[in-house]
């Protein structure tokens, strides 16, 4: 998954905040951008706070975007000095608690939006099912050596990915011809002999 990236035209760093990077967001603050309101109103509930720093109508999805600060592909909001990622946030706060070893899945793939009908909570290794990319490497058809992934030439591993039989013997037998089999570090012990 792509990380979200400055709305300025050329700029390639990650968004911080308001759609623009950390360097943007701070030259557009100080040419006195009227986007730019560095604080919700004081006075209103944590609730009336957390929507001021959301679009609801710029999505043709329907999705609730965060236009605050971000903590890597997520936003963040504190409350009462504790950070939180938004979308977890807004779960607890309109649907419920998040049972221990469960996330937050975005259903929409985006990772700002705080919409809690785009949401569903479900375990970490089903998040990473759904997640873009391994999508997109369940919907290859060959291995990057070109070998099919078809009934015949296709693994299963422990960790539920699969793997190319052919390109995974021929490794196999690379390591075994060259004595790796025990050693898989690479280096020569105390007690091993050459």
């Amino acid at each position: 998954m792509s990380k979200p990236t400055c709305s300025t035209e050329d700029c390639k760093e990650k968004k911080w905040a308001r759609d623009w990077c950390r360097r943007c967001y701070d030259v557009e603050r100080r040419a006195g951008n009227p986007l730019i309101i560095s604080r919700a109103p004081r006075g209103g509930s944590v609730e009336q706070r957390f929507l001021f720093y959301v679009d609801k109508t710029s999505s043709p999805t329907g999705c609730w975007l965060w236009t605050a600060g971000m903590q890597g592909p997520y936003g963040r909001f504190a409350v009462k000095g504790r950070n939180f990622l938004v979308h977890r946030w807004a779960w607890e706060n309109w649907k419920s608690s998040i049972p221990e070893g469960l996330t937050v899945d975005h259903l929409c793939f985006t990772t700002t939006c705080v919409n809690v009908d785009h949401m569903e909570v479900v375990t970490r290794a089903e998040n990473s099912r759904r997640s873009p990319a391994a999508m997109a490497r369940r919907a290859l058809t060959h291995c990057p050596r070109n070998h099919p992934y078809d009934e015949a030439n296709t693994l299963v591993l422990k960790s539920g990915s699969r793997a190319c039989r052919k390109c995974h013997g021929d490794k196999t037998r690379e390591r075994r011809k060259h004595g790796h089999q025990g050693n898989t570090s690479g280096r020569v012990g105390a007690g091993d002999a050459h």
